[in-house]
């Protein structure tokens, strides 16, 4: 792709607009749009569909970022109420090793419990 430039006075007098030409060929089809409206409803549909994915695939990154940490975080909390119970804080020691073990299947869960709930949210809207 070739980039243009432009002198900076130019620029800052919005000179540099009166070289740019408006295209002409690609507003054909929005101007003949009403022509063909059950084409204009599917592609909305599509367009719709495309954002939808694209929303729901923004945040994979971080949910594997976070599923990643969150097995070591686990695991060492587990190891740290074993140490507990042995040291004789059997109460911190089970506490920690439940609620450890209770936040790592969270994690791992909730995101396909909300992928159900998006598929069902489907087909009420």
């Amino acid at each position: 792709m070739k980039t243009k430039t432009y002198d900076f006075r130019k620029f800052m007098r919005n000179e540099h607009k009166k070289e740019v030409k408006p295209p002409i060929m690609s507003l054909i089809p929005v101007a003949t749009a009403p022509l063909w409206s059950g084409v204009v409803v599917s592609a909305e549909s599509a367009t719709e569909a495309s954002i939808q994915t694209k929303m729901m695939s923004a945040f994979d990154p971080l949910l594997q970022l976070i599923q990643g940490i969150a097995y070591p975080v686990a695991l060492s909390v587990i190891l740290a109420g074993g140490l507990f119970v042995i040291i004789g804080n059997k109460e911190k020691g089970f506490d920690m090793i439940s609620k450890s073990a209770m936040g790592y299947m969270l994690i791992t869960v909730l995101p396909m419990i909300f992928d159900v709930l998006v598929s069902a949210m489907k087909g009420v809207v």
